[in-house]
This record gives structure tokens, sequence and C-alpha cells, in this order.
């Protein structure tokens, strides 16, 4: 007993510490499919990303799926002597089955509106949010799919055009969309349609590049995955199994949202503090909604200490009571 109240203290040391080394480590959201727009969708990143959102949210449907339910418009052209072609907030400028000249792609209005033939009302758009705010909602197990440039490229204006309402429309170089599933010190982790692989893009870079293309980002209003944390030692998913993640995931963001999350150090884990209050969780459901990834919130940290002293204190009670045969003996 005096062994695990020792662990509970150095854990609430912990809670200040890693609160703060909380950015240092990193996680990744699992359960997000990969997908490549290539051969088929050459300029179909953004409904090829959407895909991989969506599969992520259970939903079986493929890039060929999205790619015929998001509206589509005309490609930009030259009509007397001016470039006039469509809207990509409301549409698809082009044709992504292809890449020829004039198809460009689409922004997060037409992709919000995809989403809803899918999973009415649960396009949640996050365009024009700081970058940390969009972290906090990976960090709270949601992907996000944000807006960027092909192989992280620097941006700049190539093209305005008009559309048919005769607004002017200002488009940047190597436009591209992907899934961010993570993050780390360093980098920030996506499924990218381009390469149709995993890959690892510099937190600065991503975020000048991200901001270059207008802040543009959207995610589900659905909650599926737990994150696992990547320790600081050699960057290995370390995770916690368990059960009924829907609802834990519901409750937590329900009750104490993405703040207050305690990233618990490498050697406190040592200690099987971890495996504690995993199945101290499990068999409380009551508090299920406290534990997320594994990180450990404050109130779990606490509900266990409690816990441990109740049963402490009733175990002291049951020594005062004499049993039952030594009355009758008397």
């Amino acid at each position: 007993m005096r062994k695990k109240l020792y662990i509970i203290i150095a854990c609430l040391l912990v809670f200040f510490i890693g609160s703060m080394e909380a950015h240092a480590l990193g996680l990744k959201i699992e359960g997000v499919p990969v997908y490549n727009q290539f051969p088929e969708l050459p300029a179909g990143c953004e409904s090829t990303s959407l895909a991989m959102l969506l599969g992520w949210a259970g939903l079986p449907v493929d890039k060929y799926d999205v790619v015929n339910q998001l509206p589509k418009g005309d490609k930009v052209s030259l009509v007397d002597g001016e470039w006039v072609g469509a809207n990509p907030h409301e549409e698809f400028v082009g044709d992504p089955y292809s890449d020829e000249e004039g198809t460009f792609g689409v922004f997060e209005e037409p992709i919000l509106q995809t989403i809803d033939t899918f999973l009415p009302d649960k396009g949640i758009n996050l365009t024009g949010q700081d970058f940390e705010p969009l972290l906090d909602i990976v960090r709270s197990g949601k992907p996000v799919m944000a807006w960027t440039t092909i192989e992280q490229k620097r941006t700049f204006h190539s093209k305005t055009w008009t559309d048919d309402e005769g607004n002017q429309i200002e488009w940047n170089r190597y436009e591209h969309a992907v899934v961010i599933t993570g993050i780390n010190e360093e980098d920030i982790i996506v499924n990218d349609p381009y390469t149709g692989g995993e890959e690892y893009y510099d937190r600065e870079l991503f975020e000048y590049n991200w901001a270059s293309m207008g802040k543009r980002a959207v995610t589900l209003d659905v909650n599926r995955s737990i994150p696992t944390m990547i320790t600081d030692q050699n960057n290995e998913l370390d995770a916690i199994p368990i059960k009924n993640e829907d609802k834990v995931v519901t409750t937590l963001s329900n009750s104490i949202g993405t703040q207050g999350q305690v990233i618990l150090k490498q050697e406190v884990k040592s200690n099987h503090l971890i495996e504690e209050l995993s199945n101290f969780a499990e068999e409380n459901t009551s508090i299920k909604g406290l534990l997320l990834e594994p990180l450990h919130t404050f109130g779990l940290v606490m509900e266990y200490v409690q816990y441990l002293l109740t049963n402490e204190l009733n175990s002291v009670k049951q020594e005062q009571i004499p049993k039952q045969t030594d009355l009758n003996a008397e």
C-alpha cells in the first residue's frame, strides 16, 4: 500500500513536469487508412484525403465514392481574353481524374458539403484557426484533413481567374490536402495521398505552408480512435488497450476535453502505474472517461488515491471488528 502511495506522489510531481513536456513527446492516431490518389486521381488529393478521414470514421468508402459526390465545375480556360473557371469555394475546379491544364482543386466548403452526403451534420470546419488549437484536435484523438503543399514546397501565387458570378479567384501553386494523424516534437505525421504513405514533415515548415494555403482544415464530429503515445526515448508506440473506446473518448471530451492531460514519464511507467490506473479505470466504469491514451488526467490520479485510501481505511475497520468465531468462543 505504502509503495503504491509513493508511486502516486511521484505521479503528482510528474503532473506538473509532464504538462510542460507534453509537446515534447508525440502521439499518433491509429485506424486511419492510407490511400494513394495515383494513378486514377492525379488531381484528387482532396477526395482521397476525405476518403481516408471517412474511413477512420468507419465508413466503407473509397476515393471514387468521394469524388463522385464532390461538386465539380468548369476548368479554368481563356475566354475572350479573360481567364474564367469554377470557384473552389463552391466546387472542384476542373476534373479530379485529369491533370490537364486548367484543373486546380477545391477548398473546404465543397468538402464539408460532401461530408454531409455521407455523415450529415458531422463535418467540422476548422478553417481560420491557429495551428496549436488544430493540433489540440489531433491530441484529442481526431485526425484532421488539412490543406498544405505538395512535398512541402514553398508556394507562390500562380493564377488568377473569375467565376461565373464575377468573383476573382487567387490560386497558389502546389495546393495539396493531407490527413494529419499525429505529431511529435519536430514533425507533423500525415497520411499523404500524393505519396500513398505515412510521412513525417517538419513541423514549422508544415505550419508555414498550411498558413500560406489559407489555414484550411476540417475534421469530423465522430469519436473513434484512441491516440497512442510516442515515448521520448525511441519513438516507439506504447498503447494501453481500452474497452469501449467510443464511450471513453466521448465521456472524456464531455468532461475534460483536451486540457488537463498528464504525460507520465518513462521512469514512472516502469513502476507499472499505468497498468494500475488502467485496471482501476476498467473496474470503475464511472471514471472510464478520465482515461485517454497512455495519458492520465490529474482527476484519475486523485480518484485512484481516494480509492487506495478508502480501501486502506476499510481494511483497518475490518481488522478492528472481532470475528464471529471469536465471539462464539467467548
